[in-house]
């Protein structure tokens, strides 16, 4: 036959009891924050005490008006770089963004061939969009298939887009290397875009 123990104590003397340890439990846990909050505070009002003991008060203002002012001084001398810094980047870009240009231009210069030749050349930068130039040409060709050759290999640049031949008509020229004095006369505008060139 087996041993079974059998609890006497009525159910209400365990209920208080384990209350009673769990209230005990969260007293000793408020105690030791409590305490931890007071050391930190006494560290800090020790360290405060410290410092205020070390520095007169007027001194200590002074110092710390030297040391903002200081700061300030700082705060000034690196406005002044950045605003170096971007003036340099600037003039910078317009460089950059003339040196492409450059090369476009001077890519529409190889797509001459010996047949074609320009009198007038402008270019106006697009008020909306600064990386965009206008240009207008003028110019001559000794026949309609010189000019449309130049045509075609201009359209092909990388660069240039909106392509328009605005003129194109016979004349006559004296000095012309063409049969019975004739040369085509024409002008074309297009647009340089320098984000296409990269």
């Amino acid at each position: 036959m087996a041993l079974r123990q059998i609890n006497l104590v009525p159910g209400d003397e365990l209920e208080k009891f384990a209350q009673v340890r769990h209230l005990k439990f969260w007293f000793k846990c408020l105690v030791l924050v409590v305490a931890l909050l007071g050391t930190v505070q006494g560290v800090q009002y020790r360290r405060i005490s410290l410092l205020r003991s070390q520095l007169p008060l007027g001194r200590g203002i002074n110092g710390i008006n030297l040391q903002v002012n200081e700061r300030l001084d700082d705060l000034a001398g690196l406005r002044k770089q950045v605003e170096t810094i971007h003036t340099k980047q600037q003039s910078m870009a317009t460089i950059v963004r003339s040196q492409v240009f450059y090369d476009i231009i001077a890519s529409v210069a190889g797509c001459l061939n010996p047949d074609t030749w320009l009198d007038f050349f402008s270019t106006r930068r697009d008020e909306k969009d600064p990386d965009q130039l206008d240009l207008k040409c003028r110019g001559f060709a000794l026949d309609h298939n010189a000019l449309g050759h130049f045509l075609d290999r201009l359209s092909k640049t990388p660069g240039i887009h909106d392509l328009v031949l605005n003129d194109a008509s016979h004349g006559t020229d004296r000095d012309s290397q063409a049969p019975n004095g004739s040369r085509v006369h024409f002008t074309l505008s297009c647009r340089m875009s320098r984000m296409a060139d990269q």
